[in-house]
């Protein structure tokens, strides 16, 4: 939801893939370390597991996305952005939960570019 969340803020469509990429490590480490320390103190886990993570199907991830990074980012630069949002719009409009906070977006993008205007004039 970063891409999103980005170019509803009016960040250029590039620069908010390349910074949703760079956000995706430490939300994924964050999130692995929930898992983690939950899962940690439950028994009867699949045995090469760590907490909730199945150590297997990590490897698969962990694999398949390094694979296909360098892919997606080629692919992104060679597109226009007008057929990126196209495809980004595509794959986002069954998402339920993108529906439901279109008008969050709108309230922290507007109140954002509010509070910043503000800024410019009183340091003018």
């Amino acid at each position: 939801m970063t891409i999103p969340f980005l170019t509803w803020c009016k960040v250029p469509l590039r620069r908010a893939i390349g910074t949703a990429a760079a956000n995706g490590l430490p939300i994924a480490l964050a999130g692995a370390a929930g898992y983690i320390v939950q899962g940690s103190r439950v028994p009867d886990l699949p045995s090469p597991s760590l907490g909730y993570i199945y150590l297997p199907a990590l490897a698969l991830v962990v694999v398949t996305s390094m694979l296909a990074a360098p892919l997606g980012a080629r692919v992104a630069h060679r597109l226009p952005v007008k057929r990126l949002r196209v495809i980004f719009a595509l794959l986002l409009r069954p998402n339920p939960l993108t529906s439901s906070i279109t008008k969050r977006l709108d309230h922290v993008c507007s109140a954002s570019r509010t509070a910043g205007a503000r800024r410019s004039r009183a340091a003018a």
